[in-house]
């Protein structure tokens, strides 16, 4: 089942990737559920839904490339609809890398796969 998680969680970050190369936070924004929530522990924020995570993106856009490495992510099955993703990546900023944990949890909707919660802590 791992298999199936990582196909959907790879085409998440293809797209994901893609809008935001873009700067195209609206689009990005959108691969997430209509009430999901982000906590950003490395700034002490949360964000709800799509408009507040709009801005979170746009925000993010701003800082300029992060050059994000990915060292990798393990998949955890909750049901045959839900699963967990529990990346870690390097990113550089401000001339230090930093080690970012990226907790993912993906719901099915319908015929499409959302982000419904993602917890972000270094």
């Amino acid at each position: 089942m791992t298999d199936k998680f990582q196909t959907i969680f790879e085409a998440f970050e293809k797209q994901t990737e893609a809008a935001l190369t873009k700067s195209d936070a609206t689009a990005a924004a959108a691969l997430y559920d209509e009430h999901a929530v982000v906590v950003d522990c490395t700034e002490s924020k949360h964000f709800y839904g799509h408009a507040e995570i709009r801005g979170m993106l746009e925000a993010f856009l701003k800082q300029g490339d992060p050059e994000p490495k990915k060292i990798g992510t393990n998949f955890f099955a909750v049901d045959e609809n839900r699963f967990l993703a529990d990346s870690t990546l390097e990113t550089k900023h401000f001339m230090m890398t930093h080690k970012v944990l990226i907790q993912q949890l993906f719901q099915k909707k319908g015929v499409l796969w959302k982000c419904v919660y993602e917890n972000i802590s270094v």
